[in-house]
């Protein structure tokens, strides 16, 4: 009993435990239940193809959704370190995620000790520990899948700068270092980026020269180099793009709701997102504004109005013990701390606005470590409030824990029922819907296409785009068979070609009717959540379809 006493006692000890349980949640059966699916496999091909051929290193990175736009590099550099010694399996392009979401988990820790006692520290870790908002985004390869770690690896390198009246240079080197990975990771945090450390060091001036301001620029400009040799050589064209995507994607839904919708509309998602990291629970609704500018909730408010109200209340109590702390603390370095904070998720809110109505939950990834210390600001105020506040703490701890624990098991059976038939897509939807489509359904439906394959052919696939790329990846770039792909939502055979088409169940329970008349069914085998056809042209050696141009390729 003694021992036990001790062993509690030793903070390090219980972080030991908190990240082995991290490593587990983000590792158990990482490689059957990984998504791969239209992005990885297009990130495979890229890194595959220049660990092969140096010469063909990309200069740019990742697109932004739903444009031409091109992020830096940075992510695919991190992805090629664990493939270029592992070898280009699917599971291997996820490793550096993974790698980084346990890491963001480690240096929480001495992020939130910076500020909070050892015991609401550990606490705030075990809860990011098994969010299941982190577990889901530390679980297949994604580019702003590292973001919650180099933003609080900028952060926290920046606040080292001059903490404690210790001036270190390296710490703001580190900083600027990290700071440009992440602002090449998402394009949010490339504008977040400059408010942070403009803001910071206009208010605070840590003790910094002319040449750590100098020295800081060289780290970025050589990190940002691969870019601007890129933009050299296309006369600016991707930075063309840059302008013209940022005033598109701010005015795209001005006609409907104006600066004041919008901010109103940012500021919930800002709560939502909260509540979202640190509880997991997906309801997620927000009042709207009427013409008079009153807020109104609506039917589907309503329906969430308890879990509105807690999402509410989580946020504001934190705000606000926040602001509190602030007024009374003396102790520079500490409302240094409180302050950067504020900075991080007002520059979040910022620049939210213009775009709220496209934001999807992974863009809060940009603004993860602070929806913990707002938690902790909670946990503090609360413990402090009369002779059961810490009772009532270590109560809304454990219960939030327990929430996102259950979420992670449920989250991670659905997976394991997966390759067995049909799932419900229940948890997970709202933070990451992958409609449980794993790595494993995949590979068993290249085995199966392997297996019916007519021989010395070229197999064509028709599959939705989320996962078309994939199953061609699959089969030419892991197996070696010669293949293309087309996405169903540009399908239409000619009847004169052969094809293995893949459809979602729930979505296609048997081969489409209006295709009858071009294909006779061979086989066809239901795998997991997917069902595989192989549809053989009732017209074989005609002219093919004008549409049926098939991808192998990017």
């Amino acid at each position: 009993m003694q021992y036990f006493k001790k062993f509690i006692k030793n903070e390090y000890a219980i972080l030991a435990i908190v990240i082995l349980v991290a490593i587990f949640l983000r590792s158990y059966q990482h490689k059957n239940f990984l998504g791969f699916h239209l992005d990885q496999s297009r990130d495979a091909i890229i890194v595959g193809d220049f660990i092969d051929d140096f010469s063909k290193i990309p200069l740019l990175g990742p697109h932004t959704s739903g444009s031409n736009l091109q992020l830096g590099p940075a992510y695919y550099y991190l992805q090629a370190i664990p493939v270029f010694f592992l070898g280009k399996s699917p599971e291997n392009f996820a490793l550096s995620d993974w790698f980084f979401s346990i890491l963001f988990v480690w240096l929480l820790y001495f992020f939130l000790r910076l500020y909070f006692s050892k015991n609401i520290s550990l606490v705030l870790l075990a809860i990011a520990a098994v969010s299941l908002f982190l577990v889901i985004y530390g679980r297949f390869a994604w580019n702003p899948n590292p973001l919650p770690f180099f933003t609080l690896l900028a952060l926290f390198g920046l606040l080292k700068t001059d903490w404690k009246n210790d001036f270190r240079p390296g710490w703001f080197y580190t900083a600027t270092a990290s700071m440009a990975i992440a602002t090449q990771l998402h394009y949010v945090y490339f504008f977040m980026a400059p408010i942070i450390f403009i803001a910071y060091i206009a208010v605070w001036r840590p003790r910094l020269r002319i040449k750590h301001y100098l020295i800081g620029i060289l780290i970025i400009l050589a990190i940002y180099s691969p870019m601007i040799i890129s933009e050299i050589k296309t006369s600016g064209e991707n930075t063309k793009l840059l302008i013209k995507n940022t005033f598109e994607r701010g005015v795209s839904t001005g006609g409907k709701h104006n600066i004041i919708d919008k901010a109103f509309y940012a500021y919930q998602k800002l709560e939502m997102a909260n509540w979202q990291i640190i509880t997991s629970d997906e309801h997620g609704s927000s009042m709207e504004l009427s013409k008079k500018f009153i807020p109104v909730c609506k039917k589907d408010c309503r329906n969430d109005l308890p879990f509105l109200t807690l999402q509410t209340f989580l946020f504001v109590f934190g705000l606000w013990a926040s602001i509190s702390f602030y007024r009374h603390e003396s102790n520079r370095d500490r409302k240094k701390y409180i302050f950067s904070v504020w900075l991080w998720l007002g520059a979040m809110f910022i620049i939210s606005i213009p775009i709220v109505y496209n934001m999807s939950p992974h863009y809060y990834l940009a603004a993860t470590a602070p929806c913990f210390v707002f938690l902790g600001m909670a946990l503090k105020k609360t413990s402090n409030l009369g002779k059961y506040g810490k009772v009532v703490a270590i109560l809304i701890s454990a219960v939030v824990i327990l929430f996102n624990l259950r979420s992670d098991f449920i989250y991670l059976k659905e997976h394991a029922a997966s390759a067995k038939g049909e799932v419900e897509n229940t948890i997970g939807r709202e933070l990451y819907n992958d409609k449980k489509i794993t790595l494993q359904q995949l590979e068993e439906t290249t085995k199966y296409i392997k297996e019916h394959k007519k021989p010395d052919t070229t197999v064509r696939i028709a599959a939705d785009s989320s996962y078309a790329r994939a199953v061609f990846y699959l089969l030419k770039h892991q197996e070696n068979i010669p293949a293309c792909y087309i996405k169903t939502g540009a399908f239409h055979p000619s009847g004169n070609l052969d094809y293995f088409l893949v459809y979602r169940l729930g979505v296609n329970q048997e081969m489409p009717q209006d295709l009858n008349e071009q294909f006779y069914i061979r086989s066809q085998e239901k795998i997991g959540n997917l069902l595989i056809i192989d549809a053989e042209a009732k017209n074989p050696g005609g002219k093919p379809g004008k549409d049926e141009d098939c991808y192998d390729y990017l």
